[in-house]
């Protein structure tokens, strides 16, 4: 599956591997707290200096995936980039906005459909 962001995955992989769990949760909830502030600070940092085309989903493995199991809407979120986008074949992907300050819903019925947000 390509990923264009291969920092990142490899981080993921370690963070979420048991070995490493077991051994975060034996540390005291202070420490772990600390690491968790830590690793957002410098992911922060991190995404604010990365190509905005590894940060966005690799397009042409949305095409592929869409293609493959003939879906007719793709809704993701994570990129914090909303938008509403036709795509050549005909399938729509949605891409809902981050949930930080607001919260999102893709609306649909037979006649349109609209990406909204909400205060929560």
């Amino acid at each position: 599956k390509p990923i264009d962001d291969v920092e990142y995955q490899d981080l993921k992989k370690s963070l979420r591997s048991e070995e490493w769990k077991k051994d975060f949760l034996q540390k005291p909830i202070a420490e772990r707290i600390a690491f968790a502030d830590d690793l957002r600070a410098k992911s922060a940092e991190s995404s604010s200096n990365k190509a905005e085309n590894i940060m966005d989903v690799n397009q042409s493995y949305v095409a592929e995936v869409i293609e493959k199991h003939k879906i007719d809407f793709l809704i993701h979120g994570h990129t914090h980039r909303p938008e509403i986008k036709k795509l050549s074949n005909g399938s729509i992907k949605v891409v809902l906005g981050s949930w930080e300050d607001e919260g999102w819903v893709f609306e649909y019925d037979y006649d349109h459909f609209d990406l909204k947000s909400f205060s929560i």
